[in-house]
């Protein structure tokens, strides 16, 4: 149950970053790689939540 949160959180986090770096105007890919670097902070911080 707690994995299933972890990856909803990344996931979320990921995809409000490709939001807002499109809002932005921002290159697609440019968008990409931050909606990537949003997910694996997503993750980072989650595992964090987690073991507190």
């Amino acid at each position: 149950m707690k994995i299933g949160l972890e990856i909803i959180g990344a996931l979320v986090l990921a995809a409000i970053v490709f939001i807002v770096f499109k809002l932005i105007g921002l290159a697609i890919h440019i968008a990409i790689v931050g909606a990537v670097v949003g997910l694996v902070v997503g993750f980072i911080v989650a595992r964090m939540f987690r073991r507190e």
